[in-house]
């Protein structure tokens, strides 16, 4: 996963209402599961974790 496609991620993360599960299959994974994963190695955080930590 580049980081021009974590930094595309992210911003489906911040700048949407859609959920997790929604944004993945956007992006092409089948499960939100699999998402995830990718996305808390390359990022450090899980999608939730770090959609809550956002600033408001």
């Amino acid at each position: 996963m580049p980081s021009s496609y974590i930094h595309h991620n992210k911003e489906y993360l911040s700048n949407t209402d859609n959920t997790i599960q929604e944004i993945s299959r956007i992006i092409g994974y089948n499960d939100e599961f699999t998402f995830s994963k990718a996305f808390k190695k390359y990022s450090g955080f899980s999608p939730k974790i770090y959609r809550q930590n956002l600033p408001k």
